[in-house]
């Protein structure tokens, strides 16, 4: 833990009382609504977890993903717990935490879809989250051809309606969707990557961001983060 706050960044969580923490519903069963309307998720509860060792009660903010780190440096939440992948592009912004889980990278098609591997995909459409690194992804494979969703769930259903010829997303996300809606998908090939999920938080604010890695990393050591995963799968909320 960080013993000095210089930036004042912890002292002002802990007198406000809270901690605010966005994330972005549609990522199931990470971060979503559930029949009853409330966000739940495996980030949700992470969150929480992190807002009890803190001391300070939780406030999430469903932000939509295109925005969310611009929502963060407008100083319109804490940070951001929503299942982001660290990248160069992102570090240059804000400052992540130590990692909380590991995402790999699958490509999904129609059940009944002819393509045997990703090669096939050259000139097919893809379809992604707008704004994440499945972006990327589907240029490695050779496409141009890419349609943005607002969630990687809506983009699991256009696939579903024919919409586009592949979705890239999480492994963990694509299954527990096609699982829970029913939906007739499969996972194609191998995956295309594994990538570190972490925390995210104003590059300024590092008395808060020590604090959290201190969290992390004794949820790491005690098993909370492992029981938190176990309860995800074996629930799915």
């Amino acid at each position: 833990a960080c013993s000095c706050d210089r930036d004042k960044s912890l002292s002002r969580v802990r007198k406000t009382g809270y901690i605010s923490i966005a994330t972005s519903a549609g990522y199931s069963p990470f971060s979503f609504y559930n029949d009853k309307k409330v966000l739940v998720g495996f980030d949700v509860d992470v969150a929480g977890e992190l807002a009890k060792r803190l001391g300070v009660d939780l406030k999430i903010v469903d932000t939509p993903w295109e925005g969310i780190i611009d929502g963060l440096n407008a100083r319109r939440y804490d940070g951001i717990l929503g299942s982001m992948s660290v990248t160069e592009a992102r570090r240059a912004v804000v400052s992540f935490s130590t990692p909380y889980y590991y995402s790999r990278t699958r490509v999904m098609v129609q059940s009944d879809s002819p393509f045997k591997d990703h090669t096939e995909l050259k000139d097919k459409t893809i379809g992604i989250a707008a704004g994440t690194t499945f972006e990327r992804d589907a240029g490695s494979i050779g496409s141009k051809n890419i349609r943005r969703y607002a969630s990687n769930d809506e983009a699991l259903l256009g696939l579903q309606k024919g919409e586009v010829d592949a979705v890239i997303t999480d492994e963990v996300v694509g299954m527990y969707t096609v699982n829970r809606k029913k939906l007739r998908i499969k996972i194609l090939g191998g995956p295309l990557g594994e990538e570190q999920i972490a925390a995210a938080f104003r590059k300024e604010d590092k008395a808060l961001l020590a604090e959290v890695n201190h969290a992390l990393q004794a949820m790491q050591k005690d098993g909370t983060l492992r029981r938190l995963m176990e309860k995800m799968a074996r629930e799915g909320y």
